[in-house]
């Protein structure tokens, strides 16, 4: 009797890293070519972390591979051992991390913006962001 039967095939904890990404990419019908090029990464390199020479790549690498395949980045990092932070960053943390081409003066005018609609929704007193702010 196999084990993983009963197992949907999209479950990440029935699979490995490698098996994960490959069934994914397959999903969204691309190539391995394609998704490296939309990584910025090189096929083989890939290749490799589908087929488990590539055990851990780096945090950044699987951040753009769970974006180009629409899964949740939080699965990859399980699938590789790698500890997922708990809480979200602050607005500008998070904008400086996300979007490095901002420039600062955007970043203050969209944490400006975003502080206005919290006051405007009013973030209650168990909102923790209330008073990063």
């Amino acid at each position: 009797m196999n084990p993983n039967k009963n197992k949907h095939p999209r479950d990440p904890r029935a699979v490995t890293l490698g098996q994960y990404i490959r069934q994914e990419r397959e999903r969204c019908g691309l190539t391995l070519r394609v998704l490296a090029r939309q990584i910025g990464m090189h096929y083989s390199y890939i290749s490799r972390v589908e087929s488990g020479d590539y055990k851990q790549p780096s945090p950044e690498i699987l951040q753009r591979i769970a974006h180009a395949l629409g899964v949740e980045y939080s699965d990859l990092f399980a699938l590789t051992g790698y500890r997922i932070p708990e809480d979200l960053p602050d607005f500008v943390p998070y904008l400086r991390a996300r979007y490095r081409q901002l420039p600062d003066d955007a970043i203050r005018k969209l944490d400006d913006y975003f502080a206005r609609v919290k006051t405007k929704y009013r973030a209650g007193p168990d909102d923790p962001s209330a008073s990063r702010h």
